[in-house]
Parts: structure tokens; sequence; C-alpha cells
């Protein structure tokens, strides 16, 4: 009897034993009668197939972070996926019904918030459903182009009004949400002129026959000394009347540096009429008319970025950048634009920059043409050893006959090198063209000119050894009457010497006639260096802080293809921007 319990406890125990693991070695058959140890039969529990293997630590299933990470993946794709399903199906509907709104807007009566004032201003209108518009209101009267104080003042206002009316609980500001951000998209809160003046707004024009749809005006300022800017802004403005579809007109009535044509062909007159001067605004960039100018620059947008006007510095006082500069790829291509439509000289002076050309490559013998461009004057380095200092021309020649090295690669007998220098400091030429500093700072087999010998910037020693001046004496007199000393143009150029010519006491005088020419003096040399740098080198060494030198960059295609270079440490040695910053 003890023997057949002991035989049912290792049954039960073993049946339970059985249900821990189905891995245990295989073991014999149990034979009815036979008396089983206990102990070491339960250490070695038979298999049980059917049943399931135990849940350990090792064994129990766990939800990784990855795989919580796809599925959030995958949500994230089908909420956009039905996103854009709806937006397909029933965006239709939504721009139908945008469109009825703005439009409801449009042909609401509106009028203005108070009285339309008699100078050129931005106002407020207001219709019966409490939507306020802004627009420019310019007096039929007024003459054209308006001072550049007038136009930035205008813009500031309209900056202003556009802020306070997006704030407005009933303002109809709504844009498409995939359009909130685009800078190109027209101002909603914006009235054009021709349209208020539909609405009886504003007083009604004269009719004009073929007028252009869309026009951008760029004025050349009584303000602008630096050529290089103007320049830039010139072409620049250019390509973006090409890009928006604009017929482009160009006013040089008060430019500092006289008429536009009397160094460049003038441009090609659209065939439609140009608007009425009222119609012409500074702001917004996306009005049917424009006006651009020094002062409304800023307030300009290549498409990036929105546009806000940056101070002038104190070390480039008559520079004002805009801040939407946007890509630099983008504006590159709209200055080329405007180079290749604009640059083209003038009279003599073309067929003596074909000549200079010609003449240059001829003595270069096959050999490289490198220009460099040496800005002084008032303009210093970016690179902070030489912010308040010029750097020094050995740093510019270098780098010239670095580039002359890499151009002459291509052919082995080329082993000349020809360095064309163009400068606003006379004295430096003199002393570049010394034997003396020839010798020392100039390599075997390379040699350093002037880019042009039309014309030059006088020293005061080359005008007192031309037209001394003497202390004017009365006869039987004691005194002897005051004749102011010759200027030169030592040290470089600087605004406040070159307003200097012609200037008078009445504020906004007109220039003389015999200082607007000796003004036209300085911009044609300036113009021909340009030419013979740009047109006829295989490359341009300068530093990029100088508007002539980022001008040269347009001129030669950018950084990219290695025919421009920057020497000036305070920026990147390979960057190209079109403002220097």
């Amino acid at each position: 009897m003890r023997g057949r319990r002991n035989t049912a406890l290792s049954d039960s125990s073993s049946s339970a034993a059985s249900t821990s693991s189905n891995s245990s070695p295989t073991l014999p058959p149990i034979r009815a009668g036979l008396v089983l140890n206990e102990k070491e039969y339960l250490t070695s529990p038979p298999p049980t197939p059917s049943l399931p293997p135990p849940v350990t630590t090792a064994t129990r299933p766990r939800t990784t972070t990855s795989t919580k990470r796809d599925m959030a993946v995958k949500s994230l794709f089908v909420l956009f996926g039905l996103l854009a399903l709806w937006r397909f199906l029933f965006g239709a509907t939504f721009r139908s019904l945008h469109y009825a709104k703005s439009h409801h807007d449009m042909t609401a009566t509106f009028r203005p918030a108070g009285v339309v004032p008699s100078e050129p201003a931005a106002v407020v209108l207001t219709n019966p459903d409490g939507i306020s518009k802004w627009t420019i209101s310019i007096p039929h009267n007024s003459s054209f182009p308006l001072p550049d104080r007038v136009y930035a003042e205008m813009c500031s206002q309209s900056v202003q009004l556009r802020r306070e009316l997006k704030k407005h609980p009933h303002q109809s500001t709504s844009q498409s949400w995939w359009r909130k951000h685009s800078d190109d998209a027209p101002d909603p809160t914006y009235l054009d002129t021709f349209d208020a003046e539909k609405m009886g707004v504003l007083p009604p024009s004269e009719r004009v026959t073929n007028l252009c749809e869309k026009s951008l005006t760029y004025v050349l300022g009584p303000d602008d000394a630096s050529f290089g800017t103007s320049l830039l802004h010139l072409w620049l403005s250019y390509g973006l009347a090409k890009r928006d579809g604009r017929a482009f007109f160009l006013d040089d009535t008060n430019w500092a540096w006289g008429k536009f044509t009397a160094y460049f062909l003038p441009p090609t007159i659209p065939s439609c009429s140009r608007p009425p001067p009222h119609h012409i605004v500074p702001c917004p960039p996306t009005a049917r008319h424009i006006v651009v100018s020094t002062a409304t620059f800023p307030y300009l947008s290549l498409g990036a970025k929105p546009a806000a006007a940056a101070p002038p510095t104190s070390k480039h006082p008559h520079f004002v950048r805009p801040l939407s500069s946007g890509p630099a790829d983008s504006a590159l291509e709209l200055l080329r634009t405007g180079y290749s439509a604009l640059f083209h000289l003038a009279g003599e002076d073309a067929l003596y920059a074909s000549s200079r050309i010609a003449a240059l490559q001829s003595q270069s013998e096959g050999g490289a043409l490198i220009g460099l461009q040496v800005r002084r004057g008032d303009l210093h380095p970016l690179e902070a050893q030489y912010s308040h200092d010029y750097l020094p021309l050995s740093r510019y020649i270098a780098a010239a006959e670095d580039m002359c090295s890499r151009t002459n690669l291509d052919d082995a007998a080329k082993k000349t090198c020809t360095l064309a220098l163009a400068t606003d400091d006379p004295a430096l030429l003199t002393q570049a063209s010394s034997v003396e500093n020839q010798m020392s700072d100039l390599s075997p087999g390379t040699t350093l000119q002037r880019a042009q010998n039309r014309i030059h910037l006088a020293t005061k020693a080359a005008l007192d050894a031309s037209a001394p001046v003497h202390p004017l004496r009365s006869p039987g007199s004691a005194f002897a009457k005051h004749v102011p000393e010759n200027s030169g143009w030592e040290g470089g150029f600087y605004p406040r010497l070159f307003f200097s010519i012609g200037a008078s006491s009445v504020k906004d005088a007109v220039v003389p006639q015999p200082a607007m020419e000796l003004r036209q003096m300085v911009g044609r040399a300036y113009v021909l260096d340009l030419a013979v740098l740009g047109q006829a080198s295989d490359g341009v060494v300068c530093g990029v802080g100088s508007a002539t030198c980022r001008v040269l960059g347009v001129m030669m295609g950018g950084a990219e293809g290695g025919r421009w270079r920057n020497v000036d440490a305070g920026r990147a040695e390979g960057a190209w921007t079109w403002d220097g910053r």
C-alpha cells in the first residue's frame, strides 16, 4: 500500500512538473508497480509537447521604442494624406468663397478714414462693413521724382499702417495657409491707386492710351555718391522688373553724377506708355506701378525674406543695405540680367575701351591678364587688423600671381603675367608704377600697369605743376587776396570731396554745368576701369567690402568660376554677396 501511494504521488508530481518545460531530456516510460524516487524524478520532468513553454523574463514580448516610432510616423503619413485629400476635394469651394469675399471687399465703397492730406502720404480707407485698407495718395500736381526723404517716409507710414490693420478684428486679410509666408503675394490690406480712383476715393486721372499694365521706375538720386552702389541697385531693379513682367523706366533727372547717357547707351524704351506720376508709388513692392531708389531699396524683397531697412553704418556712411538680400545665386542672376542689358559704354569711351582691351591682351603675349581693384578713401577693410587702415598692395599682388599660376597651368608656354591696376587713389598708381616697387613686389615675368590711360584722377602735385596757384596782391597794397589751394584725390574717393565739386550754399541748388562736367570726368574714369577689368581680364582680385569689387564680381560671373577673388579676410575668401555682408 505504501508503494502505491508513492507511485501515485510520483505520477501526480511528475504531471505537475511537466508543465514547467518541454525541453527536458526524454525519459523512459513508467511501469506500474515500480517505485520511483520522487526527489530524483522531480529534477527531470517529462516532456509535454502539448503545453506552451513557460513565460520567463527572457522570452516575454516587449514593445520597443522603434515600434512606437514607426507607428507615429505611419500615423503622420496617414494624417497628411487625409489633409491632402481634403484640400483636393474641398479646396476649390473654399477658394471660390475666398474670392467672393475679396471681390465684395473690392466692390464695397471705401472712404477715407480722415481728411486726405494735401501732401504725398499713406492713408487709411474704410467701407460700411468695417473693412479697412490703406493706399498711397500723391497729389496730381506733385513733381516727379519726389525727394528721397518723402519716399522713405511714405514707406515707413505704410509699414506702420499695415501692421495696425492686420491687428483689426474685422479685417479681411485671410490668405491660403500655404501662401501665408509668401513675400511675393499681394498685400491684402493694400488698395492700389488705380482701383482707389475707380471707386472715387482719389481724384480721377486723365485717360492715358496704351498704358503699361505694370511698371518699375528706377530713380538715380542726388545723394548717390557711390557709383558702384548705384549700378548694383540699378541692375538688380532691372532684373526684378524683367522677372515680374514689368516695363522698366529710368529717371536720372537729379542724379549726382549727371546723365546716364554720359556713360552708357540708353536702356530700351518700352512699347507702352509711362504711367502718371501720381500712380507711381514707392511701396508695397507688389503695387501695379512702383518707384525704386536708394531710399526705397531697403523695402524691396527678392522673394526670400521680408524686407526691412538697415541703417547706414559708420564704416559705410553712404551705403544702406537691405536685409532682404535673398539667396546669392538668385541675386546674381538678376544682377547679370541688368548688367547684360545696361552696361554698354557710349561714345568715344566705348571705342577706347575696345582698343585698350585689345592692347592689354596683346601685351600679355598669351599669358594671364589679371585685374587688381584697390579701394581706399573712406572705405576701410572688413578685416579687423586693417579696419582703420588699408590692405597692403602686396596682398593683392600675391593673390593675383597665384591666380596667374593657376591660369597658366593649362599651357606651359604661358609664363607671363600681366596685372592691370585700377584704384581711386592716384598716389597708389604712382607708387605701383615706380621701378623700385616693381622690383621688390613683383615676381619675374610679372608686369604691372594701369587699367586705362584715358582719364586719370589728379594729385595735388600734378595740379600745382600744371596750374600753380599764387596769392593775388593789388598794386600798392599790403594785403594779399587768398586763393584756395589746389586739391587732389590723394587718399582715394571721399563722398564729401565729391559733393564739394559744384557745391552751393543754397540747399537743393542745381549743380553748375562746369562742375557737373568735372563730376562726369571722374565717373567716366571709373566706368572705363570697370570695362577693362571686367571684360578683358582672366580674373579679378579685390576686397569685397567695396561696391566696385562686387560689381566686378557680377561682371565675372561670381566666385564659382574662380575668376573673382576676395582678399579681405573679414569675409570668407570664396564668398561673393551682392551687398558685401
